[in-house]
């Protein structure tokens, strides 16, 4: 089953095959065995690789990874050093005068990149700085991360 976002260390995923109320269902004799609920986490036999571990997160972010392609408009390159995919990481973007813009980056591969542009006209003033943040600590569906001293850099606007 494809899911859209890693699961989390502990968290639930209930799963319903065939379900009684469905119009298009299938008839059987007992629908009550038809459900089934996990938690998220190591199964009893597996064994995680030396070094690695559910937390192999580590996003970075620089000044010379943000451009602007269009005017309004920023585009973005964020890393992640860790070994893991990584869905819908949260972007946080502050303006000098403390506007902010919550977004996210739809995918950031593990040891590999993710790339999302972003409307920023409401933050925009020319020669202003702005903040970037990626995976917040505090921000909702933030990833549990090793090293967060990457995961500041400034930007000047033209």
């Amino acid at each position: 089953v494809e899911v859209d976002r890693p699961f989390r260390q502990g968290e639930s995923l209930t799963v319903l095959l065939n379900p009684e109320e469905w119009s298009d269902r299938l008839e059987e004799d007992r629908f009550d065995n038809n459900r089934v609920s996990v938690v998220a986490g190591l199964g009893p036999d597996v064994q995680l690789a030396p070094g690695g571990g559910l937390d192999d997160y580590d996003f970075s972010i620089s000044a010379s990874d943000i451009e602007i392609p269009q005017m309004w408009i920023l585009q973005v390159r964020v890393y992640n050093h860790g070994t893991r995919d990584a869905a819908m990481v949260p972007i946080r973007v502050e303006n000098e005068a403390g506007r902010k813009l919550m977004d996210a980056i739809p995918l950031v591969q593990g040891q590999g990149l993710g790339v999302a542009a972003f409307p920023a006209g409401y933050l925009w003033r020319p020669g202003g700085t702005l903040t970037f943040t990626v995976n917040p600590e505090d921000a909702k569906g933030s990833y549990p991360e090793r090293n967060r001293d990457n995961n500041v850099t400034t930007f000047t606007l033209p």
